[in-house]
């Protein structure tokens, strides 16, 4: 049962291949939505950060050198959570007493 799927299967990739290269995208959304054939184009990163209702809901890092990091959205949509974000500050050096100076192991 499984191999007759195996040998046809370059077969439509190569035919899925062809038809998606000639055609544009709007023709190929018109003819498999006449068909009643879910579809949708698959948009890359940069397409998908413009889209306005992904933009809308993108979240910001503040960094400590003044720009700002666009970030996904959160993962659930809940009102009244932030969508702005910072790194926290870093906290002060405290002294470390781990290791002598080299001026008390000489007796200095």
């Amino acid at each position: 049962m499984q191999s007759g799927r195996y040998e046809v299967r370059q077969y439509v990739y190569q035919a899925v291949g062809e038809i998606t290269r000639l055609a544009s995208l709007k023709d190929l959304s018109a003819e498999l939505n006449d068909l009643k054939i879910p579809n949708a184009a698959i948009n890359d990163i940069r397409q998908a950060h413009a889209l306005p209702a992904i933009r809308s809901k993108m979240t910001k890092l503040d960094l400590p050198n003044e720009k700002t990091l666009r970030m996904q959205p959160r993962a659930v949509d809940l009102p009244g959570k932030p969508q702005e974000f910072q790194l926290p500050r870093p906290l002060a050096p405290t002294p470390c007493n781990c290791f002598p100076r080299s001026d008390s192991i000489q007796g200095k």
